[in-house]
Protein backbone atom coordinates (compact mmCIF):
# COMPACT_ATOMS: atom_id res chain seq x y z
CA UNK A 1 0.00 0.00 0.00
CA UNK A 2 1.31 3.41 -0.88
CA UNK A 3 2.10 5.76 1.98
CA UNK A 4 -0.67 8.16 0.95
CA UNK A 5 -3.26 5.45 0.27
CA UNK A 6 -6.51 5.71 2.24
CA UNK A 7 -7.57 2.46 3.94
CA UNK A 8 -10.84 1.07 2.59
CA UNK A 9 -13.80 1.84 4.83
CA UNK A 10 -15.35 -1.24 6.41
CA UNK A 11 -18.74 -2.30 5.08
CA UNK A 12 -20.40 -1.52 8.43
CA UNK A 13 -18.84 1.95 8.50
CA UNK A 14 -20.05 2.58 4.96
CA UNK A 15 -23.54 1.37 5.79
CA UNK A 16 -23.76 3.60 8.83
CA UNK A 17 -22.40 6.67 7.05
CA UNK A 18 -24.27 6.36 3.77
CA UNK A 19 -27.66 5.38 5.19
CA UNK A 20 -27.66 7.74 8.18
CA UNK A 21 -29.84 10.45 6.50
CA UNK A 22 -32.44 7.84 5.54
CA UNK A 23 -32.28 6.28 9.00
CA UNK A 24 -32.93 9.66 10.59
CA UNK A 25 -35.73 10.44 8.16
CA UNK A 26 -37.43 7.14 9.02
CA UNK A 27 -37.21 7.89 12.75
CA UNK A 28 -38.70 11.37 12.26
CA UNK A 29 -41.82 10.03 10.51
CA UNK A 30 -45.18 10.51 12.23
CA UNK A 31 -45.73 6.82 12.87
CA UNK A 32 -42.29 6.35 14.45
CA UNK A 33 -42.69 9.46 16.57
CA UNK A 34 -46.17 8.48 17.76
CA UNK A 35 -44.90 5.03 18.66
CA UNK A 36 -41.92 6.23 20.70
CA UNK A 37 -44.08 8.84 22.47
CA UNK A 38 -46.73 6.31 23.36
CA UNK A 39 -49.41 8.02 21.26
CA UNK A 40 -50.06 5.40 18.62
CA UNK A 41 -53.50 3.77 18.91
CA UNK A 42 -53.21 0.07 19.66
CA UNK A 43 -55.06 -0.81 16.44
CA UNK A 44 -52.42 1.12 14.49
CA UNK A 45 -49.63 -0.67 16.37
CA UNK A 46 -51.25 -4.00 15.51
CA UNK A 47 -51.58 -2.94 11.86
CA UNK A 48 -47.87 -2.06 11.78
CA UNK A 49 -46.95 -5.48 13.15
CA UNK A 50 -49.20 -7.04 10.52
CA UNK A 51 -47.21 -5.39 7.75
CA UNK A 52 -43.93 -6.37 9.40
CA UNK A 53 -45.18 -9.95 9.58
CA UNK A 54 -45.77 -9.97 5.81
CA UNK A 55 -42.37 -8.34 5.27
CA UNK A 56 -40.37 -10.67 7.53
CA UNK A 57 -42.13 -13.81 6.37
CA UNK A 58 -41.18 -13.07 2.77
CA UNK A 59 -37.66 -11.80 3.45
CA UNK A 60 -36.67 -14.58 5.82
CA UNK A 61 -37.75 -17.25 3.35
CA UNK A 62 -35.77 -15.55 0.58
CA UNK A 63 -32.71 -15.18 2.84
CA UNK A 64 -32.78 -18.86 3.80
CA UNK A 65 -32.97 -19.95 0.16
CA UNK A 66 -30.13 -17.65 -0.88
CA UNK A 67 -27.91 -18.53 2.08
CA UNK A 68 -27.91 -22.16 0.94
CA UNK A 69 -25.75 -21.19 -2.04
CA UNK A 70 -24.18 -17.79 -1.22
CA UNK A 71 -21.28 -18.07 1.23
CA UNK A 72 -21.41 -14.44 2.39
CA UNK A 73 -25.04 -14.81 3.44
CA UNK A 74 -24.42 -18.12 5.20
CA UNK A 75 -21.65 -16.53 7.28
CA UNK A 76 -23.83 -13.68 8.57
CA UNK A 77 -27.40 -15.04 8.69
CA UNK A 78 -28.24 -16.73 11.99
CA UNK A 79 -31.35 -18.49 13.17
CA UNK A 80 -31.85 -16.17 16.13
CA UNK A 81 -32.21 -13.20 13.76
CA UNK A 82 -35.46 -14.60 12.35
CA UNK A 83 -38.57 -12.88 13.69
CA UNK A 84 -41.58 -14.37 11.94
CA UNK A 85 -42.49 -16.49 14.98
CA UNK A 86 -42.17 -13.52 17.35
CA UNK A 87 -44.49 -11.49 15.14
CA UNK A 88 -47.00 -14.34 15.12
CA UNK A 89 -47.04 -14.41 18.93
CA UNK A 90 -47.34 -10.61 19.16
CA UNK A 91 -50.20 -10.52 16.65
CA UNK A 92 -52.06 -13.34 18.37
CA UNK A 93 -51.67 -11.51 21.68
CA UNK A 94 -53.21 -8.46 20.03
CA UNK A 95 -56.15 -10.54 18.84
CA UNK A 96 -55.27 -10.35 15.15
CA UNK A 97 -56.37 -12.95 12.62
CA UNK A 98 -53.19 -13.94 10.79
CA UNK A 99 -55.18 -15.14 7.80
CA UNK A 100 -56.69 -11.66 7.54
CA UNK A 101 -53.40 -9.77 7.47
CA UNK A 102 -53.47 -8.20 3.99
CA UNK A 103 -50.18 -6.73 2.77
CA UNK A 104 -50.36 -3.08 1.74
CA UNK A 105 -49.14 -2.13 -1.77
CA UNK A 106 -45.92 -0.75 -0.22
CA UNK A 107 -45.29 -4.06 1.55
CA UNK A 108 -45.88 -5.98 -1.65
CA UNK A 109 -43.43 -3.63 -3.37
CA UNK A 110 -40.84 -4.42 -0.70
CA UNK A 111 -41.35 -8.15 -1.19
CA UNK A 112 -40.92 -7.74 -4.95
CA UNK A 113 -37.72 -5.79 -4.27
CA UNK A 114 -36.45 -8.70 -2.14
CA UNK A 115 -37.27 -11.18 -4.91
CA UNK A 116 -35.35 -9.06 -7.41
CA UNK A 117 -32.33 -8.87 -5.09
CA UNK A 118 -32.36 -12.62 -4.54
CA UNK A 119 -32.43 -13.21 -8.29
CA UNK A 120 -29.92 -10.61 -9.46
CA UNK A 121 -27.60 -9.71 -6.54
CA UNK A 122 -28.30 -11.97 -3.54
CA UNK A 123 -25.45 -10.52 -1.51
CA UNK A 124 -27.56 -7.36 -1.41
CA UNK A 125 -29.88 -9.16 1.00
CA UNK A 126 -27.25 -8.32 3.61
CA UNK A 127 -28.23 -4.68 3.21
CA UNK A 128 -31.81 -5.55 4.10
CA UNK A 129 -30.60 -7.60 7.06
CA UNK A 130 -28.48 -4.66 8.22
CA UNK A 131 -31.56 -2.43 8.46
CA UNK A 132 -33.67 -5.05 10.22
CA UNK A 133 -30.94 -6.02 12.69
CA UNK A 134 -30.03 -2.40 13.33
CA UNK A 135 -33.64 -1.56 14.14
CA UNK A 136 -33.41 -3.83 17.18
CA UNK A 137 -31.01 -1.39 18.85
CA UNK A 138 -33.77 1.19 19.12
CA UNK A 139 -36.41 -1.50 19.45
CA UNK A 140 -35.63 -1.99 23.12
CA UNK A 141 -36.58 1.63 23.82
CA UNK A 142 -39.70 1.34 21.68
CA UNK A 143 -40.71 -1.82 23.52
CA UNK A 144 -40.49 0.03 26.85
CA UNK A 145 -42.69 2.84 25.47
CA UNK A 146 -45.23 0.35 24.10
CA UNK A 147 -45.39 -1.56 27.38
CA UNK A 148 -46.09 1.64 29.30
CA UNK A 149 -48.61 2.89 26.76
CA UNK A 150 -50.68 -0.28 26.42
CA UNK A 151 -50.08 -1.89 29.80
CA UNK A 152 -48.21 -4.81 28.24
CA UNK A 153 -45.47 -6.89 29.77
CA UNK A 154 -43.33 -8.84 27.30
CA UNK A 155 -46.23 -10.31 25.35
CA UNK A 156 -47.06 -8.06 22.43
CA UNK A 157 -43.54 -6.63 22.24
CA UNK A 158 -41.38 -9.66 21.44
CA UNK A 159 -40.65 -8.34 17.97
CA UNK A 160 -39.38 -4.99 19.20
CA UNK A 161 -37.11 -6.44 21.88
CA UNK A 162 -36.10 -9.94 20.75
CA UNK A 163 -32.68 -10.13 22.40
CA UNK A 164 -33.25 -8.44 25.73
CA UNK A 165 -30.00 -8.14 27.65
CA UNK A 166 -28.15 -9.83 24.77
CA UNK A 167 -28.83 -6.93 22.39
CA UNK A 168 -25.34 -5.39 22.54
CA UNK A 169 -23.69 -8.79 22.18
CA UNK A 170 -25.84 -9.76 19.20
CA UNK A 171 -25.18 -6.44 17.42
CA UNK A 172 -21.44 -6.73 18.02
CA UNK A 173 -21.50 -10.23 16.56
CA UNK A 174 -23.38 -9.02 13.50
CA UNK A 175 -20.90 -6.19 12.92
CA UNK A 176 -17.94 -8.55 13.27
CA UNK A 177 -19.45 -11.04 10.83
CA UNK A 178 -20.21 -8.33 8.28
CA UNK A 179 -16.77 -6.72 8.48
CA UNK A 180 -15.02 -10.07 8.13
CA UNK A 181 -16.61 -10.79 4.74
CA UNK A 182 -14.47 -10.88 1.62
CA UNK A 183 -16.48 -8.53 -0.61
CA UNK A 184 -15.74 -7.03 -3.98
CA UNK A 185 -16.26 -3.32 -4.57
CA UNK A 186 -19.40 -4.16 -6.57
CA UNK A 187 -20.80 -6.31 -3.77
CA UNK A 188 -20.19 -3.54 -1.24
CA UNK A 189 -22.08 -1.12 -3.47
CA UNK A 190 -24.95 -3.61 -3.81
CA UNK A 191 -25.24 -4.03 -0.03
CA UNK A 192 -25.27 -0.28 0.63
CA UNK A 193 -27.78 0.34 -2.17
CA UNK A 194 -30.06 -2.42 -0.83
CA UNK A 195 -29.93 -0.97 2.69
CA UNK A 196 -30.84 2.48 1.37
CA UNK A 197 -33.72 1.04 -0.63
CA UNK A 198 -34.94 -0.84 2.44
CA UNK A 199 -35.21 2.37 4.46
CA UNK A 200 -37.21 3.94 1.60
CA UNK A 201 -39.56 0.96 1.42
CA UNK A 202 -40.14 1.06 5.17
CA UNK A 203 -40.95 4.76 5.00
CA UNK A 204 -43.50 4.06 2.25
CA UNK A 205 -45.10 1.36 4.39
CA UNK A 206 -45.34 3.82 7.28
CA UNK A 207 -46.85 6.45 4.99
CA UNK A 208 -49.48 4.06 3.68
CA UNK A 209 -50.38 3.00 7.20
CA UNK A 210 -50.85 6.67 8.07
CA UNK A 211 -53.11 7.10 5.03
CA UNK A 212 -55.17 4.10 6.10
CA UNK A 213 -55.45 5.63 9.56
CA UNK A 214 -56.73 8.88 8.07
CA UNK A 215 -59.47 6.92 6.35
CA UNK A 216 -60.44 5.31 9.63
CA UNK A 217 -59.53 1.78 8.55
CA UNK A 218 -57.06 -0.84 9.64
CA UNK A 219 -55.62 -2.98 6.82
CA UNK A 220 -56.32 -6.69 7.04
CA UNK A 221 -58.64 -6.85 10.04
CA UNK A 222 -59.86 -4.69 12.90
CA UNK A 223 -59.37 -6.88 15.97
CA UNK A 224 -57.46 -5.16 18.75
CA UNK A 225 -55.83 -6.26 21.96
CA UNK A 226 -58.47 -7.61 24.37
CA UNK A 227 -59.54 -4.84 26.69
CA UNK A 228 -57.92 -2.13 24.57
CA UNK A 229 -60.13 -2.17 21.47
CA UNK A 230 -59.81 1.04 19.46
CA UNK A 231 -58.00 2.63 22.37
CA UNK A 232 -55.41 5.37 22.24
CA UNK A 233 -52.69 4.82 24.87
CA UNK A 234 -52.55 6.96 27.96
CA UNK A 235 -49.48 9.14 27.53
CA UNK A 236 -49.60 10.54 31.01
CA UNK A 237 -49.76 14.11 29.66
Amino acid sequence: MKADAVPEMSIMARLRQETMPLHQETEKGHLSQDLVRGRLPVTRYAALLGQLYALHRHFEAALARAAASVAQLAKVARTYQLQEDQLVRDLLHLGRDLQGEAALPATREFNAFVDDLAATSPVGLLGVLYVLEGSKNGGRFLAAAVRRAYGFERAGTEYLDPYGELQAERWKEFKTDMDSLDLSAEERDQIVAAASSTFRHIMRIHQQLAQEDGEGTVPGNTAAHPGARNATPDTGD
